[in-house]
């Protein structure tokens, strides 16, 4: 089944502390092909997570539809998955076990376990299985977030701005590990990511497509295509068409104000 994703004119709303309504999203609608990564970007407050939880079918929607390859995200299912921005180990499992968790009732622990191995290599955490979460550093904690979330051979893999604690060399060096991450599985099936930032040179670096959202109700301000090569390598940040769509992104969320 295709994991093209369809977001058809999606409303949110939900009563706040008073019992006053808010309107998160507004009649937001998306088209993501299958195998593309699209990141979403714009100010705190404007929707972006909201969206997100709604394509994991983690929250209601008011009103619209989300479909994944022709299917509700309102049923439950194992084509997608969430990386958060806390890797929410479980601190009483070894590394392994953390990420063999969300499979080992589906296909047992022994199996399990095999392809939390082999995903462990693919984030380049061999020899660390047998670790405590506690003896990892913050960047290799988020790599066995990222396994954990892909142990489940996802269609769709949701991020949820998991680098955003990370200090600026070890999130660059987890944006490359992402593209790596997302080449390989292509390799094999189609991925298609939904990444959420803040960060304008993040979003530029990973995106086929950047959503600037406007501030709430969120609702699609512009979509912007980025057609630099791939794969990229850091040196594209300082190339004039890198600049050029960065200013382009911050003259649209500094109009925000």
């Amino acid at each position: 089944m295709s994991s093209g994703i369809v977001v058809d004119r999606v409303s949110i709303r939900y009563p706040d502390t008073s019992g006053q309504e808010v309107v998160a999203l507004e009649n937001v609608s998306l088209d993501i092909p299958t195998g593309e990564f699209v990141v979403l970007v714009g100010r705190s407050g404007c929707g972006k997570t909201s969206l997100l939880n709604a394509i994991d079918g983690l929250v209601s929607i008011s009103s619209g539809e989300i479909r994944i390859g022709g299917r509700s995200t309102a049923e439950a299912s194992h084509d997608r998955a969430m990386v958060f921005q806390s890797p929410r180990l479980l601190p009483w499992r070894r590394v392994i076990d953390n990420v063999a968790f969300g499979l080992e009732a589906r296909v047992g622990k022994k199996a399990a376990r095999e392809r939390a191995a082999e995903l462990l290599a693919l984030v380049g955490l061999s020899g660390f299985e047998r670790h405590w979460p506690h003896q990892l550093s913050g960047g290799m904690q988020q790599r066995v977030n990222l396994a954990r979330a892909l142990v489940v051979d996802p269609k769709v893999l949701l991020l949820d701005e998991p680098f955003s604690a990370l200090d600026a060399f070890t999130r660059e060096q987890m944006q490359d590990e992402l593209l790596r991450v997302w080449r390989k599985q292509n390799e094999e099936q189609a991925l298609t990511m939904i990444f959420v930032t803040h960060d304008i040179g993040e979003a530029l670096y990973l995106a086929d497509r950047v959503v600037v959202m406007s501030p709430r109700p969120g609702r699609v301000k512009e979509i912007i295509p980025v057609d630099l090569p791939r794969p990229r390598e850091a040196a594209v940040r300082d190339t004039e068409e890198f600049q050029e769509l960065a200013h382009r992104m911050r003259t649209l969320l500094e109009g925000d104000h």
